[in-house]
């Protein structure tokens, strides 16, 4: 992959819902860390965090409305620049350990009963198998309908 050699990041959408479309592997950036907003496809599948410099999620769309799920990797942590928030998560969270809002706490209950269903054994990979069947019977009947609806995205780019 070509990019900016001055670039500090990559950033990529994981699923974009608006078009439809899905990465089904991460981009490779050659020397800068990868950002992902996940937030339509967090723990949806299973997913290797070692490849990211930094995952976030608005958790609404698959877990708990009012909480944002943050996979900083410590390395790509650096100084705020100049005219960022004084505590941005990459500037301040990683060395305070302390948020300064406070926390929606019946949606961080809902997170702490959802987390440990999909950590459990071969469970991210069930929930990716249900929604591949699930998104196949859904295009198949988009596909089959004689031309009434149509979909966006190529057909490799389908998002499950």
């Amino acid at each position: 992959m070509k990019g900016d050699s001055k670039a500090a990041y990559l950033h990529f959408t994981s699923n974009n819902t608006i078009y439809g479309t899905e990465w089904f592997t991460e981009p490779r950036p050659p020397t800068v860390p990868l950002v992902c907003d996940a937030s339509s496809d967090a723990l949806s599948r299973p997913l290797d965090v070692s490849k990211y410099g930094l995952i976030y999620a608005g958790a609404q769309k698959n877990w708990a409305g009012g909480v944002t799920l943050v996979i900083l990797r410590r390395d790509p942590v650096g100084p705020a620049a100049p005219g960022f928030p004084r505590c941005s998560i990459t500037a301040c969270w990683p060395r305070t350990n302390r948020s300064t809002n406070t926390p929606p706490c019946f949606a961080i209950y809902v997170v702490g009963l959802v987390l440990p269903l999909a950590a459990r054994p071969r469970r991210p990979r069930e929930i990716e198998r249900r929604n591949v069947a699930k998104a196949e019977s859904l295009y198949r009947a988009i596909d089959q309908s004689g031309g009434f609806y149509h979909g966006h995205a190529r057909p490799e780019s389908r998002s499950r």
